[in-house]
């Protein structure tokens, strides 16, 4: 692939995963029903890269596999602390003061409905752009030591050649998150760009 078509792939990317997020910030504005800043996107369109997930502390991920025109995956990556934060922020606290089964299964429910909102907008940006017809899966919800998450990321990497991985930093009076979000393609995605 040429020098030119990679810069129009990661262009092109850059400018649906953007176009997503500012409609991702919306809904977070809507829930929390106060404003939110999207106050930094870091790309990355290289060799797939896991630096940064270190330490000891738990990461949760959610996979939603895409379905339609584009074989591919995104990966919603939370620290424990940011899905503490996500909870407090937006749930009431009779779901996060308490470890009831009711309650586990809100705030579980309730994660997947926040990657449904990212992934989704960035998947609808990108069907639109690309004039494709394409929708993503169920979420698929998981807690990961940083060693486990390498592993898992790794493992899923090899199905894939494309990869897209940058981390935005959304904030407001009640929310301040950086998650990770990873996404990994095919060759597919660089014949419906250069299409």
């Amino acid at each position: 692939m040429t020098e030119n078509m990679h810069h129009k792939i990661f262009d092109s990317s850059a400018n649906f995963f953007q176009k997503g997020l500012s409609a991702a910030k919306n809904s977070f504005e809507m829930i929390l029903k106060s404003p939110v800043n999207l106050e930094e996107v870091n790309y990355k369109h290289s060799e797939f890269d896991m630096s940064g997930i270190v330490g000891e502390d738990k990461f949760h991920v959610i996979k939603t596999e895409l379905h339609g025109d584009l074989d591919g995956a995104s990966f919603l990556i939370f620290s424990e602390a940011e899905i503490d934060k996500i909870i407090k922020s937006c749930l009431p606290e009779n779901f996060w003061g308490t470890d009831t089964d009711d309650a586990k299964k809100m705030r579980s429910e309730f994660i997947n409905e926040i990657d449904n909102i990212m992934s989704s907008s960035v998947i609808t940006e990108m069907a639109n752009d690309l004039d494709i017809f394409l929708y993503g899966g169920v979420p698929q919800p998981d807690e990961l030591s940083a060693a486990g998450m390498n592993t898992f990321l790794q493992e899923q990497s090899a199905k894939f050649n494309k990869f897209f991985q940058f981390k935005a930093s959304f904030s407001g009076v009640e929310l301040g998150i950086a998650p990770r979000f990873i996404w990994m393609f095919n060759e597919q995605l660089g014949d419906k760009i250069s299409e």
